[in-house]
């Protein structure tokens, strides 16, 4: 809260917009895993945002070292979730791995659900501070509520969150275009994903929803302008390499495997377009990979 640049990139509209990447990124990284298939945002009319996934949940168990629920971990405490320390993702794309525990830093409330083992179990925060809302009351506390029997076969997470408007500036604003075009590039990305969003801020309006099946070969489709010269190229590879990482607390080597995808088409113009992306993320300056 002290120095949300560092985080997010600053306080302005796209400071504001990575919040919501990071909840999608966490989501997306689920699906990219193969855990999860549909991805749902929503956009509340009293300006919160709520991202929810069908991948694994959150884990719920007590955490050993912390004596809270993991969950609770994932929330406040920063590198804590599974991309860290070699983790359970290929490839993750939220910033730096911060992930929600900055979301729930600059917001002023925040309730997370996880389907998980049968039930629907509930953590929610206020002013970062865990506990329970009945209503408009809250109530401090660290033990996780289980507000619904469901499916023991039913998985997922959902979190929403109302952004700290003492934080972000005046003019800053959730843009639903923007998370629009992410859908459709991260849905190339991440072949079969279906992402749904839903705009209850313009009333009545019909929800936002996009799916690809052909991935890359799909986006270079897509990106293509003017008279095609060839059918659409892909090229692909994998290699492995060692990596120094921190894990629980000490400097480890941890096996990587990184896969690279290419996708390419000869066109009848003279303008060239290349877009590259690392984890699922635009590298909008290009740059080395």
């Amino acid at each position: 809260r002290k120095r949300p640049g560092m985080y997010i990139g600053g306080t302005g509209g796209p400071g504001l917009m990575h919040l919501v990447w990071e909840l999608v990124d966490n989501a997306v990284d689920e699906a990219a895993a193969g855990f999860a298939g549909k991805i749902e945002i929503t956009l509340h009319r009293d300006q919160s945002v709520e991202v929810a996934d069908d991948g694994r949940g959150i884990p719920i168990d007590r955490h050993a070292k912390r004596k809270v629920s993991a969950l609770e971990v994932v929330l406040t405490e920063l590198h804590a979730g599974g991309k860290f320390g070699g983790g359970a993702y290929g490839a993750s794309g939220g910033l730096h791995g911060v992930g929600a525990s900055v979301v729930n830093a600059l917001s002023t409330k925040m309730v997370a659900q996880v389907d998980r083992d049968g039930h629907t179990h509930e953590l929610a925060f206020r002013e970062r501070v865990a506990g329970h809302f009945s209503g408009s009351s809250f109530a401090a506390g660290h033990d996780l509520a289980q507000v619904k029997r469901i499916s023991k076969n039913k998985t997922g997470t959902r979190i929403r969150f109302w952004p700290d408007r003492e934080i972000f500036d005046d003019n800053a604003r959730i843009d639903a275009d923007e998370i629009r075009q992410r859908i459709v590039q991260s849905c190339f990305l991440v072949p079969g994903v279906k992402v749904r969003l839903i705009d209850k801020r313009t009333g009545g309006g019909e929800p936002f929803e996009f799916v690809s099946r052909g991935g890359l070969a799909d986006l270079v489709d897509h990106l293509s302008v003017g008279d095609n010269a060839c059918e659409v190229i892909t090229l692909s590879g994998i290699s492995e390499f060692t990596e120094r990482v921190p894990v629980d607390g000490k400097m480890l080597d941890v096996d990587r495997e990184c896969t690279v995808e290419v996708a390419l088409r000869w066109v009848k113009g003279y303008d060239p377009r290349v877009e590259s992306f690392v984890n699922t993320i635009p590298t909008s300056q290009g740059g080395t990979h």
